[in-house]
């Protein structure tokens, strides 16, 4: 008998030198749950297109998914994922710009614009609840990707879990902002951004209604003429922001030059190096009809009033350019500043 519980005293102390050491001892417990994670990183995506996409955006259903914590983190922890695209379509390049000014005034911690990387473009940041951010770009597609990614969380079928709604609040972006100078180009391509000045009256009272007029283009591989208003109801001074012009403005032209087939023709313009200088140079330009695409916006909360397009038509001297920063030989044809001031006219001087 003595034999026999040696025997079983042994093994018995040999089993229990073998058992497995708990793999978790040590580490901390996730400080959330991932249900608010979860919901967390959707408020996350949601915010990122609706202060962002305009029409002709289309942001997809979020679609969610969890995995395993790091090695360093318990082992029973996961990690909320959430994910969506975004259509963009010939205004990709625009919209992933947008998302990483939303993801530079997030307030985020480890903010990175990782540059050009595998054919594509991505900028991330961790927000202040330890959720990582990214908007991702693959050249060869008019398709963004947004990702949000949860810290180390409590399962939810986990017992014992921390108490829920103690977040801190969401590390959003405070939009909009007012413009950076008074031909800031945002106020027409991002308006859900940047507006023209957020402390202006509203479009209504007795007119005339000032009216100032931002011009862009979507391509810089093309030259157009200064687009102006030679009316009353245009405030002059509007390049001084100290002005009562520029305070009392209700509406913003925003006109998007858009070229379309060559003319056929050329026109010859002749530059000087300074305003002092006698002699000038000629230069030759390509001249291609043009559409100029308006849109008619609040000047206080960027919302559209109306829209229109007119063709250029203007293409002798009178459309060289006043002054010439870089030489592209193409130039579009210009707009008339008669029918452009009236197109606006009904907006713009009677009672609202």
């Amino acid at each position: 008998m003595k034999a026999i519980g040696a025997v079983l005293l042994t093994g018995l102390l040999v089993l229990t030198a073998c058992a497995e050491p708990d793999p978790d001892e040590g580490k901390t417990p996730p400080p959330v749950a991932a249900p608010e994670i979860a919901q967390r990183l959707d408020e996350y995506l949601t915010s990122m297109a609706d202060q962002t996409l305009e029409a002709g955006a289309q942001a997809s259903p979020i679609t969610r998914s969890q995995a395993p914590c790091a090695e360093k983190e318990v082992s029973w922890g996961v990690v909320p994922r959430a994910e969506r695209t975004v259509e963009a379509g010939a205004r990709v390049r625009k919209y992933f710009e947008d998302l990483t000014s939303w993801l530079a005034g997030a307030d985020l911690s480890e903010y990175e614009d990782r540059g050009r990387e595998a054919g594509g473009q991505a900028v991330s940041g961790v927000s202040n609840e330890g959720a990582r951010l990214e908007v991702h770009w693959d050249w060869e597609s008019p398709r963004l990707t947004l990702r949000a990614t949860g810290p180390c969380s409590w399962p939810a079928d986990r017992p014992g879990g921390p108490v829920t709604g103690q977040l801190p609040p969401p590390s959003t972006p405070r939009w909009p902002r007012k413009a950076v100078g008074t031909e800031d180009a945002a106020v027409c391509t991002s308006p859900k951004r940047v507006v023209f000045n957020p402390d202006a009256p509203p479009f209504a009272g007795p007119g005339p209604h000032l009216v100032a007029v931002i011009a862009h283009a979507e391509s810089r591989d093309f030259r157009y003429d200064d687009v102006v208003l030679d009316e009353d109801w245009s405030p002059h001074e509007i390049h001084d922001e100290s002005t009562p012009e520029h305070a009392n403005t209700q509406l913003v032209a925003c006109v998007r030059v858009e070229p379309t087939t060559d003319t056929g023709r050329d026109l010859t313009c002749h530059y000087s190096a300074s305003l002092a200088s006698p002699t000038s140079s000629p230069m030759d330009f390509d001249l291609f009809e043009a559409n100029y695409h308006v849109t008619v916006r609040q000047a206080r909360d960027g919302s559209v009033v109306e829209e229109f397009t007119l063709p250029g038509t203007v293409g002798d001297d009178r459309n060289c350019l006043s002054q010439l920063d870089d030489y592209h030989r193409t130039l579009t044809l210009g707009l008339d500043h008669r029918a452009f001031g009236d197109r606006l006219r009904p907006l713009a001087e009677p009672a609202r």
